[in-house]
Order: C-alpha cells, then sequence, then structure tokens
C-alpha cells in the first residue's frame, strides 16, 4: 500500500510538469514556440524525488539498539538524507543555468546537453528514489519485528 501511495503522491505528482506540458503541447496544436519537453521540467521531477526521500527517511523512527550492535536506522537515515541533500544541490545548478538562460535570452548551456543531462538525472533520481522506498519498507518491517 505504501509503494502504491509513493507512486501517486510522489512519482505521480513530480511528474505533473512533463504531463501538464505535453498535454498543452498536443492542445495547442504545436505552436511555434510550443515546447514538449522541458528539462527545468525533468529537474523538478527529480527535486520532488529527492525531498520525498528525505521526509521518508526522517519519518523512519529509531529502533532501541543493544550495545555493541551497530544502529542501522540511524545510519541509513544519515546516508540517504546525505545523498539526496548532494543530489537536489547537483539538481539545482542546472537548474540555475536553465532558468538564467530563459531570463536573458543567451545559450548558458547548450540545450540538448541540458535536456539529456536532465533525463540522466531524472531517471538516476526515480532510481534512487525507488532504493529507497525498498529500504525504507525493508526496516519498517524489521523495526515491527
Amino acid at each position: 500500500m505504501r509503494i502504491i501511495r509513493w507512486l501517486i503522491y510522489t512519482v505521480l505528482v513530480g511528474a505533473l510538469p512533463i504531463l501538464v506540458r505535453i498535454l498543452v503541447y498536443l492542445i495547442s496544436n504545436h505552436l511555434p514556440n510550443a515546447v514538449c519537453f522541458s528539462p527545468v521540467d525533468i529537474v523538478f521531477f527529480g527535486l520532488t524525488l529527492h525531498i520525498s526521500n528525505i521526509n521518508e527517511v526522517s519519518s523512519l523512527k529509531n529502533q532501541k539498539v543493544k550495545k555493541g550492535e551497530v544502529d542501522v536506522i540511524s545510519n541509513y537515515k544519515d546516508t540517504f538524507s546525505g545523498l539526496s541533500t548532494l543530489l537536489i544541490i547537483l539538481l539545482a545548478i542546472p537548474l540555475g543555468a536553465l532558468y538564467l538562460g530563459e531570463l536573458t535570452d543567451q545559450t548558458i548551456i547548450n540545450q540538448t546537453t541540458a535536456f539529456i543531462g536532465a533525463i540522466a538525472l531524472g531517471v538516476l533520481s526515480l532510481v534512487f528514489s525507488s532504493i529507497v522506498m525498498y529500504n525504507v519498507l525493508k526496516l519498517q518491517k524489521y523495526g515491527n519485528n
């Protein structure tokens, strides 16, 4: 059930800008300046996933650990929150360059490179977020035993 909620509330909502832009493009009869895909939308998809990762990981309850045992949940929370924060920073850099390019009408970065990079970061974000959700579910099951 939690996976389905994650797919609907995180993945689908994160993909809304992409889906809406495609819908508007199709409805607009392919206007000359219309764009079907935007790297900015894909970057926001990745940002949404990583913010959700931080939220999911922080919701894990710390378990009482016997002396000498490694605190798996605490280590997990630190590792994946840190990685999600790092990926948010890495996504913010191209986002800023893309916005600056839109505001000044100057191409700061190659649009093709930005598009390919945004897709790569979006796929990486989806895979990483799936791994985080799998481990959150596994740790919650472990904690309930």
